[in-house]
């Protein structure tokens, strides 16, 4: 984590604060999928950081492939509080931030965006940056 933020506090004069979202969900299918766990890196651009990390109650049981892939299972969070207890703090938390993630474009951000409309929280996407990792991946390592 150090070295990540060294390369992004040394490199780059942020104007936004940067979030690294990360969520372990349900399923792959997005219109059934629920979030177990959200993961925030945020870096400022005065050089703080932050991080928050929430176990989330999805309200259904987790498939054992799901597990098998975020060793997250039902017993994990039984106790754990439904997203929209968190979902007006994240709102704030991840306000102005430019986004980066593994998959957010396709997965993570749609994800996170249908369990804010399920709170009733809005969760603005517009005039942010929203790098995904996964198609800069995809660009340098060709799957052909």
């Amino acid at each position: 984590m150090i070295i990540l933020q060294l390369m992004i506090c040394n490199n780059f004069d942020l104007i936004n604060p940067i979030a690294f979202v990360d969520v372990a969900s349900t399923s792959l299918e997005l219109r059934k999928a629920r979030i177990v766990r959200i993961s925030i890196m945020k870096f400022h651009p005065d050089g703080s950081e932050q991080f928050k990390s929430h176990l989330i109650n999805p309200q259904c049981e987790i498939p054992e492939d799901a597990t098998m892939i975020h060793l997250i299972k039902n017993e994990d969070v039984e106790n754990a509080k439904l997203f929209n207890v968190y979902a007006k703090s994240l709102s704030r938390y991840l306000s102005a931030c430019d986004l980066i993630g593994f998959g957010i474009k396709r997965y993570g951000l749609p994800l996170i965006r249908k369990e804010f409309r399920k709170s009733k929280i809005y969760f603005p996407v517009r005039n942010r940056i929203v790098i995904d990792l996964m198609q800069i991946y995809h660009q340098v390592e060709p799957r052909n």
